[in-house]
């Protein structure tokens, strides 16, 4: 900002010269000339429009430098000047005039003092301005540094939000099909509750039949007993090892009226079985599965559905693997009566209606559920 023109420059220039050769006292030389001609510039800048400044630069000592030295003529009443080679006087001004001249130049000095302080206060200040825009430099590359770790943060940030966007949206979803899942669930209770509740009206009607049965004579009633006592009824009862009459609170299970067809081929068959357990039976010499039933292994259970069965003939037919049969006696599925009194559970390849089945000994907490 200051170095505008080619003299400046050039200051600039020696000085720079003269302080990279350790040359300080030269250097503080050449500003005190430039100082004093910037004196005399600002003192005639100020006087160039005057009528008499040629006359008074006259009287300054500005001889060319290839001219001879030129002497002093002494003028009455006028400071000694030097005179030209013609030996013509010059004139020189009143006294009054070169102390107005005199305070002027000191006038000039003192601005010229002000403004060498305003150069060193403008070196200062451009050394500072250097200084702060070096930390700046610095600054804006710690900025960008930290920049570009909060931009890895953010993407960071970012792909986790992402990841658990997804992950609500599973979910979700899996909120939805729950939900789903429930309302099935509560109408299955609803039709369950239902159906225990047919259950124990049917019981109690079955109970008042029985008493009925029993104020006909004592011998109806030691045959009543017989029969309790030996096989069960011929309806699905609990396979728990007890019988209603030794545990009168255990709860009752529904009577199943499920008729499913037996495939009538060539490998059906036909007759009064052996229980071995709750899932096995031994028929016309074979060894057959029930289908869809997993046993509970108790002797007990085995019982029950020996009592059940009372010697009465069942039909079997192939249901999957050659040992495995759905069988019915009375048409009712034989599978279905064992699930529903809790007489085991269901197999993985069970069908939908035997999975029912034993939900709904579960439901009523009888045979294998009862714990």
């Amino acid at each position: 900002m200051i170095v505008t023109s080619p003299e400046r420059r050039q200051l600039a220039r020696d000085l720079e010269r003269l302080l990279r050769q350790g040359k300080l006292g030269e250097a503080e030389s050449r500003l005190n000339t430039a100082i004093e001609v910037g004196t005399l510039a600002l003192l005639l800048l100020d006087q160039i429009r005057a009528p008499d400044i040629l006359a008074e630069l006259q009287t300054l000592d500005v001889e060319d430098d290839n001219q001879s030295t030129a002497s002093l003529a002494v003028v009455p009443g006028s400071v000694s000047l030097p005179i030209a080679d013609s030996d013509k006087a010059v004139h020189v001004p009143p006294r009054d005039e070169l102390a107005e001249l005199r305070g002027a130049t000191e006038r000039e000095q003192q601005r010229a003092d002000a403004i060498s302080r305003d150069l060193a206060t403008t070196s200062e200040e451009l050394r500072t301005l250097r200084a702060l825009r070096a930390q700046d430099a610095a600054s804006a590359a710690s900025n960008a540094e930290q920049w570009a770790e909060l931009k890895a943060s953010f993407e960071k940030e970012r792909e986790r939000a992402d990841a658990v966007t997804r992950d609500l949206a599973v979910m979700a979803k899996e909120r939805q099909a729950l939900q789903k899942l429930r309302g099935k669930d509560a109408i299955l209770m609803a039709s369950n509750r239902r159906e225990l509740q047919e259950a124990k009206q049917e019981l109690e009607r079955e109970r008042q039949r029985n008493h009925a049965a029993a104020t006909l004579g004592q011998k109806g009633e030691q045959s009543s007993s017989s029969k309790m006592s030996a096989p069960l009824p011929r309806e699905p009862l609990a396979l728990t090892g007890r019988t209603p009459a030794s545990s009168p609170d255990a709860p009752t299970p529904i009577p199943v009226q499920v008729a499913v067809a037996v495939p009538a081929n060539s490998g059906g068959l036909r007759g009064t079985p052996s229980v071995l357990d709750t899932s096995t039976l031994s028929l016309q010499g074979r060894t057959i599965h029930l289908f869809g039933v997993e046993t509970d292994g108790k002797a007990s259970s085995a019982d029950e559905l020996a009592r059940y069965l009372d010697g009465r003939e069942v039909v079997c037919g192939p249901a999957g693997p050659a040992d495995v049969y759905r069988c019915q006696v009375e048409q009712k599925d034989l599978s279905t009566v064992v699930l529903f009194n809790g007489g085991g559970w269901a197999a993985p390849d069970a069908t939908p209606e035997l999975v029912l089945a034993a939900g709904r000994a579960r439901s009523a907490r009888v045979g294998v559920w009862s714990k």
